[in-house]
């Protein structure tokens, strides 16, 4: 029974490809929107970053926020890396990073992951999340279909 607000904001993002190297970056709430008489806004996020393909099995990559924003749990500005291999054709993929915010509680996050191909474009996926706040913790399992 509260009073509730609609608004139109913007992701944009951009990726140049050169043979094994990918770099992009994105921005988030392109328009910074105000709620709430201006007692909530959504901050403006740029992240930039970069992969490498390595023998077309191994991606390594890493990212980063180009400036600190605000949440619910803190400031953040965190820079990101990690790598995914595939195995056996590829059909298992695994896969693991870390993510390291750079102020406010300086949270410390370790990824795993795998992906296994049930067929060509199916996939069943899992990952586990530690580290950082506990807000962060968790598993999931899930499927994914690609074409």
């Amino acid at each position: 029974g509260g009073h509730a607000e609609n608004r139109f904001d913007l992701d944009a993002g951009v990726i140049g490809v050169a043979g094994p190297v990918r770099v992009g970056a994105v921005m988030r709430n392109v328009r910074g929107m105000t709620f709430g008489g201006g007692a909530f806004t959504l901050p403006r996020q740029t992240r930039v970053g970069a992969a490498l393909d390595i023998a077309k099995t191994l991606t390594i990559a890493v990212d980063a926020d180009t400036g600190t924003y605000a949440t619910a749990s803190g400031d953040r500005r965190v820079i990101a890396t990690g790598a995914e291999q595939w195995l056996w054709a590829r059909r298992i993929g695994i896969r693991g990073g870390a993510r390291f915010n750079r102020v406010g509680a300086m949270e410390r996050v370790a990824t795993a992951g795998a992906s296994v191909a049930m067929r060509k474009g199916v996939y069943v996926e899992g990952q586990v999340v530690r580290g950082g706040a506990a807000v962060e913790h968790g598993w999931g399992l899930g499927a994914r279909v690609t074409f």
